[in-house]
């Protein structure tokens, strides 16, 4: 059995350009956010308008710039 790719949302929207790491700090922001409510703003849209001034840097992990569950307790 093949594991899942979850870089791929669902068959039109790949997100093959980031990291599985990425991926997954995109996912807990979105989950932190919005609380995994698809039918507010899907992970794809999500993603997609991205604003770095208003959300922080993706790549950016510490507790002091991002509240989701990945960067908690890193300084």
């Amino acid at each position: 059995m093949k594991s899942k790719d979850f870089r791929i949302v669902d068959e039109s929207f790949r997100l093959d350009n980031i990291s599985q790491e990425d991926y997954d700090h995109y996912f807990h922001k979105w989950l932190y956010y919005y609380g995994g409510a698809g039918d507010v703003v899907s992970l794809k849209e999500f993603v997609q308008e991205y604003d770095a001034d208003k959300w922080g840097d993706i790549n950016i992990y510490s507790m002091n710039a991002c509240p989701c569950v990945m960067c908690m307790g890193v300084e």
